[in-house]
């Protein structure tokens, strides 16, 4: 299903002027107005990772490092200047005809905490034409994962995931952070879709701030199958009461989820690819995007995002 974009035009016209950014973080000096990246769109996330310039602001900047696998060699690759994405062409020609794998992905959200891996075994893949002709990090669903040096800070009380993925096949966590909240030492929280050998119809998520582990917030639901493209724009969202799900722009009840209850300030570092930096569950699957935002996005927030995401990605 592809969202609705309105007067949403693709990444390479004009769609609006340069307004406030997120980050300006490695910026490159006057951007042309015929740009428009999410955090345009929506500024302030805690993290933004992508397969792009995430603003107007960041064109020309490193998207992320990737490693071949034939001498361990690594490239950083920058957005374009212009078109804000990444070149796919100049990727494959440094691949060449092995594999490429991601060392690090760049965050241009306000915390600047670029998720990283330097053990070869657990680097997510970097794979071509996942979203159309836009590429997407894969991960193994085994031990790939990205996580960051330092903590994300999530102070609110709230917060909305935003990823785009592919879900041909899916297990697992998209991001998590392990986190010392009010009420305990040893806590995570995570976002994402959860159980391995899920169909392209098939989402369950989690949501989970459990000190033991054993998931003490599930709470009860009904089973949903939502019909879903394989490629898709994934929200979820918490109000500190409540968690709200969104696929392609579609609010849906997931098959399983699991709620908070009351937490305070959560703290600790994020993985990408894994339910908390400290992994016991992996994302089989592919990511194109992802952003955290320290607040629950009001529904009109929301849905500009998801037309700026869709529209980029084709979805």
């Amino acid at each position: 299903m592809r969202i609705a974009a309105g007067n949403q035009l693709s990444p390479t016209q004009n769609l609006i002027a340069n307004g406030d950014q997120a980050s300006t973080r490695n910026a490159a000096s006057g951007p042309p107005p015929s740009y428009t990246g999410p955090l345009d769109v929506v500024p302030g996330a805690v993290v933004a990772y992508g397969q792009r310039a995430m603003a107007a602001a960041n064109l020309g900047s490193p998207v992320y490092t990737i490693r071949r696998d034939s001498d361990d060699a690594t490239q950083a690759f920058n957005s374009d200047a212009t078109t804000g994405a990444v070149d796919p062409a100049a990727i494959a020609a440094f691949i060449g005809g092995g594999n490429g794998f991601i060392t690090t992905w760049n965050d241009y959200g306000t915390a600047g905490e670029d998720g990283v891996q330097a053990t070869n075994g657990s680097q997510p893949a970097w794979t071509a034409s996942v979203f159309g002709s836009v590429p997407a990090l894969s991960g193994d669903g085994s031990d790939d994962f990205l996580a960051t040096a330092g903590n994300i800070v999530l102070a609110n009380g709230a917060f909305t995931y935003v990823f785009v993925i592919d879900s041909s096949s899916i297990g697992g966590a998209l991001a998590g952070i392990n986190s010392d909240q009010v009420s305990g030492a040893g806590e995570y929280i995570g976002a994402g879709l959860f159980g391995v050998g899920l169909g392209p119809t098939d989402f369950k998520f989690f949501c989970d701030a459990s000190s033991d582990g054993a998931n003490t917030n599930e709470a009860g639901g009904t089973s949903h199958n939502a019909t879903v493209a394989a490629s898709n724009v994934v929200v979820i969202r918490w109000d500190g009461t409540n968690t709200s799900y969104r696929i392609n722009g579609v609010d849906v009840t997931p098959n399983l989820s699991f709620d908070f209850g009351t937490v305070g300030s959560i703290t600790g570092p994020l993985a990408l690819f894994a339910a908390d930096a400290v992994p016991a569950s992996f994302l089989l699957g592919k990511i194109g995007e992802g952003l955290i935002y320290d607040t629950y996005l009001s529904d009109g927030d929301t849905t500009s995002l998801e037309a700026n995401i869709s529209t980029y990605y084709g979805i």
